[in-house]
């Protein structure tokens, strides 16, 4: 996965137009087996492939949003290699973003409109798949999350109802 969030993401964000060109490069560098996700917070390329393609994917979006790409921009964006590190990374950044609910309401409008189009999409059925068990789960281990949701503001809701709520929304159509 290949994600970007927050004020830089908007200088990575991709209108309908420059997602459906960059959807055909990505597909001659890693095939079939992406979703492309942009708005004006956040920007996720999420991918399964053997091989590790952040790099070429940064510098294909560089290009694409007319970046000039250099060693430090990979640091910008947040990256992970296997799936089980980017399902669950892709989830607790979204709890992330959600502290801030224009962002997060434009992300998952995004979101929901690309699951429905790339419905067919293995990640996509994977993601779909996540969300469900994840929302129908009714045991949740809070104390592994805490740490890493503590700037979420809770407003006196517990972790999985925080969860719940966020997964709901994605699902909501």
């Amino acid at each position: 996965m290949v994600s970007i969030q927050g004020p830089l993401a908007r200088g990575f964000y991709l209108d309908a137009s420059e997602q459906s060109n960059f959807n055909g490069i990505l597909r001659n560098v890693i095939g079939y087996q992406f979703l492309l996700i942009s708005s004006k917070f956040r920007t996720d390329i999420l991918y399964f492939s053997e091989i590790d393609q952040n790099k070429n994917i940064i510098k294909l979006l560089c290009r694409e949003v007319g970046k000039e790409f250099y060693p430090g921009q990979i640091e910008k964006f947040f990256r992970t290699t296997n799936k089980q590190q980017t399902l669950e990374q892709y989830f607790l950044r979204l709890m992330h973003l959600s502290s801030k609910s224009l962002w997060y309401n434009q992300y998952i409008t995004v979101a929901q409109q690309t699951l429905v189009d790339y419905s067919q999409n293995k990640v996509s059925m994977t993601l779909k798949d996540c969300i469900n068990h994840v929302h129908t789960n009714t045991e949740f281990d809070s104390v592994e999350f805490q740490s890493l949701t503590c700037s979420i503001p809770l407003e006196n809701k517990d972790l999985k109802s925080v969860a719940l709520d966020l997964l709901s929304s994605f699902l909501a159509n």
